[in-house]
């Protein structure tokens, strides 16, 4: 390592934002320590990641393992207690708090401030110290979001919300009582990218995206010979702003933040050009062929709580540091526009129309693919899962609904991975359907192949139950539901692209 260069410390999950943003510091010249999780402490609260976890999201940030590979000296995935052994960094990133509300680490943000509090403690005096949290954790009763640390919040209005509260609350609460150099920066929800639309993660408004695509193709094909009218109902309030901002602008407005040495104090990081929901839900609806995207209570999309409150919300936020550092950082402004999520709506759904002798060439391909049965399961249910159970993730809110989840793997005969909660605690177990009392309420038969597509997201989960590519057993009404958990669950799976293809025969 040269003796000029300049070193960060991330202490935090691989997030939708904190993984591009790593990837950009290298590119700079950056050196990055990424702390993480010892595998022999897997089952406690942290936020950290599994130094497996973080390794494929970040390769997904550099876009292939081999592009990761070219910058491979420039970070290091280090476990939390050798971190603090010698902490010898220019600054230190704090970012306990994913951006999107879904995430699956979200919950367990609040769990930081006793990290923070040893990483005080060990940091040198000179280093400083940038706390990264959520506009959505500085709300004041009036729906104000100020450029103070300290103050008194609204009642949260989500589960979600509530989290941002407590994290923010507790880190101010113990900064504020120690002698060190520390700022504070506030992210709105993070989207694809200007360039491709593209993010490291499905989560977010990807979530919303998802499901105004699929309703639209939907009922594209339910009504192809009527030439009515096409209108969209949704929950939302038109005249105010939900505020999200693109990936690529979002990492290089934080750059030029992290290397400001007259940053201000507290920053909410939010476009300089905020649009009115009214606005860019147009611009989506017009990429989409969609009329009119109507005002309404009755919504023709299933869509989670949060998504509506957030679309109904109205919250104003304080930008009078942003402006005065808008000009210093050269921040653009963000055009959300039918461009911006025509590509969005490509990333959402990545698929490209192929001829007829290019699709057949394509279905020969997959036909031919030979996939390792033994190794995708291990890597599925054996080291993906514990990962992702037990963070209030998509699949512990499945298991909640089901009771009971099975997974039986065609080519694997005999051997069931079951998914089920025991005293408060989400648990994958392999069994035998023989030695099973009972099967599992609900239990999905499934080819390898097709759990293959279903981790690559080639397959939405409900089209392959609808085509019979999966087949599901139990209760009707709680299939549908649990079906739609587990599909959110495949579309959140952050395994890479090489990871995936490492388990073909």
């Amino acid at each position: 390592m040269k003796d000029n260069e300049k070193r960060a410390l991330l202490w935090g999950p691989v997030s939708s934002f904190t993984g591009p943003l790593t990837a950009w510091l290298t590119k700079k010249g950056w050196m990055v320590d990424i702390a993480c999780k010892s595998s022999l402490n897997l089952l406690s609260l942290s936020p950290l990641d599994l130094k497996s976890a973080a390794r494929g999201l970040l390769e997904s940030s550099y876009q292939s393992r081999n592009k990761a590979k070219a910058f491979n000296d420039k970070y290091r995935f280090i476990e939390q207690t050798e971190v603090l052994k010698k902490m010898d960094y220019d600054i230190i990133i704090f970012a306990g708090l994913p951006p999107n509300f879904d995430e699956s680490r979200g919950p367990r943000a609040p769990w930081s401030a006793a990290e923070l509090e040893e990483v005080l403690r060990a940091m040198k005096p000179e280093t400083d110290i940038i706390v990264v949290s959520s506009i959505y954790a500085a709300v004041q009763e009036d729906g104000v979001v100020p450029e103070i640390a300290e103050f008194d919040r609204r009642k949260s209005h989500t589960s979600w919300e509530n989290i941002c509260q407590q994290y923010e609350s507790k880190l101010v609460e113990i900064l504020s009582g120690k002698e060190v150099s520390w700022s504070l920066l506030r992210l709105p929800l993070i989207c694809g990218s200007t360039e491709d639309g593209k993010t490291i993660k499905d989560n977010g408004l990807h979530t919303l995206f998802q499901a105004i695509k699929d309703h639209t193709d939907f009922t594209r094909e339910a009504a192809a010979s009527n030439a009515g009218s096409r209108s969209l109902r949704l929950n939302y309030a038109p005249d105010a702003t939900l505020w999200f901002m693109p990936i690529d602008l979002a990492v290089y407005s934080f750059w030029r933040y992290l290397e400001d040495e007259e940053r201000p104090k507290i920053l909410n990081m939010v476009p300089t050009n905020p649009s009115l929901n009214r606005e860019w839900l147009a611009h989506l609806a017009s990429v989409l062929e969609i009329e009119e995207v109507v005002s309404s209570t009755e919504q023709d999309l299933e869509i989670s709580n949060t998504v509506t409150k957030l679309l109904t919300d109205n919250i104003q936020v304080t930008t009078r540091n942003l402006f005065e550092a808008a000009g210093r950082y050269h921040i653009p402004p963000v055009k959300i526009d039918s461009a911006y999520f025509g590509k969005v709506i490509d990333a959402v759904i990545p698929e490209k129309i192929l001829t007829s002798n290019e699709n057949q060439k394509e279905k020969e391909k997959q036909k031919n693919r030979i996939v390792n049965v033994e190794k995708l399961t291990k890597l599925y249910f054996e080291e993906f899962l514990p990962t992702v159970l037990n963070t209030d993730s998509f699949l512990d809110k499945a298991i909640a609904r089901g009771k009971e989840i099975g997974f039986n793997i065609k080519e694997a005969g005999e051997e069931i991975w079951v998914l089920r909660s025991t005293d408060g605690t989400s648990i994958a177990e392999k069994s035998s359907v023989s030695e099973q009392l009972k099967k599992p309420s609900i239990c999905f038969k499934l080819s390898v192949s097709t759990l293959l597509k279903l981790l690559e997201k080639k397959l939405p989960l409900h089209r392959a139950v609808l085509f019979r590519e999966v087949e599901v057993a139990g209760n009707p009404l709680k299939v549908v539901k649990v079906v739609r958990l587990v599909e959110k669950s495949f579309n959140e799976n952050t395994l890479s692209k090489d990871q995936l293809e490492n388990v073909l025969a």
